[in-house]
């Protein structure tokens, strides 16, 4: 009686075992697909925003085509006076706004704007206050935060360093205070290791001059790499002739831990120092290991980040990318 109750207590471990294997392999595999589909959905918008320019142009000029089509059939239009040339290339829109509408008012690409929110964040350096100090206490208004740090830019200046004053102070939740300058010569200058000790010196080491860094996803790279060696950046970057130390880290975004058996290939978080040089390989991708990656995508919906967040890479490929070093 005892041996029998133990081979149906074998029995029933052996199929727990088989369920918990199961379960493993199907969570595993549900992570697999949900990677998968991430990069279809990511490619099916980059072709939306690779075709978009060309709809809006051809929206707009079907409009002028079937506005000057109108002006002609119209009973009126041999008794009306003609109009300048300024004028009848202007539509008349309705009141309400249709895509239509929106294509033809010709308005600002979204390109335009990624340079605009890239030219303001390469004056805006990034102060993270200490817990406990005394110079920025929690309840600070923006304006005092302000001037103290003008009294400290004004302390620390010399016939050389660039003149700035305070533009703007964000305190975002964790503390942190995000400054823009008025020009991005003084903010190179401050993340600048000179300027980077003068400012900490000067606020009594009550702050820290934090680098920015640029989030950059390279996909499909082997799991078998070695991304935890201490050498392991700076053979990156001598492979791919970048400057030393402009790869601040690298992880996998899974674990390897977490892949099946089957798996051999996953997606690699890498952080640039350096904005440019992000767009840089958005373009043009990054060699790793002999292998080169084109597949390297932007990490989206990132607070400090450039040009990288804002422009798909075939837009990047037709602008002059912005110095926000």
């Amino acid at each position: 009686m005892l041996t029998q109750a133990e081979q149906i207590r074998d029995v029933l471990e052996r199929e727990r075992q088989e369920k918990d294997e199961g379960i493993k392999t199907a969570v595993d595999r549900l992570e697999d697909s949900a990677y998968a589909l991430y990069s279809n959905v990511e490619d099916c918008e980059n072709t939306i925003k690779l075709f978009t320019p060309f709809l809006i142009s051809t929206q707009s000029r079907l409009n002028t085509i079937s506005q000057q089509l109108t002006s002609q059939n119209s009973p009126l239009a041999s008794t009306q006076p003609p109009l300048n040339t300024t004028q009848s290339a202007l539509p008349m829109y309705p009141s309400s706004l249709t895509y239509s509408v929106a294509a033809a008012a010709h308005l600002p690409p979204s390109v335009d704007q990624a340079v605009a929110r890239a030219s303001i964040r390469a004056r805006q350096i990034l102060l993270e206050p200490k817990i406990g100090n005394s110079v920025f206490p929690l309840n600070s208004s923006s304006s005092d935060i302000a001037t103290k740090l003008n009294n400290a830019l004004s302390k620390i200046r010399k016939p050389s360093t660039p003149s700035s004053e305070i533009q703007a102070v964000q305190v975002q939740c964790n503390g942190s205070l995000v400054i823009e300058l008025e020009n991005e010569n003084i903010a190179s200058w401050i993340r600048s290791p000179t300027g980077h000790t003068a400012l900490e010196t000067q606020l009594e080491l009550a702050v820290t001059v934090q680098d920015r860094t640029h989030p950059i996803v390279v996909q499909y790279l082997p799991i078998s790499l070695p991304i935890k060696r201490e050498n392991f950046l700076r053979m990156v970057e001598k492979e791919n002739t970048l400057p030393i130390n402009s790869l601040d880290s690298i992880c996998w975004i899974k674990p390897p831990h977490r892949c099946s058996n089957e798996q051999s290939k996953a997606f690699a978080l890498i952080q640039v120092c350096d904005a440019a040089l992000a767009n840089n390989i958005l373009r043009e991708g990054i060699c790793i290991n002999k292998n080169h990656f084109l597949r390297v995508t932007a990490l989206l919906k990132q607070t400090h980040v450039g040009l990288a967040v804002d422009l798909t890479e075939r837009q990047l490929a037709q602008l002059p990318i912005p110095n926000t070093a």
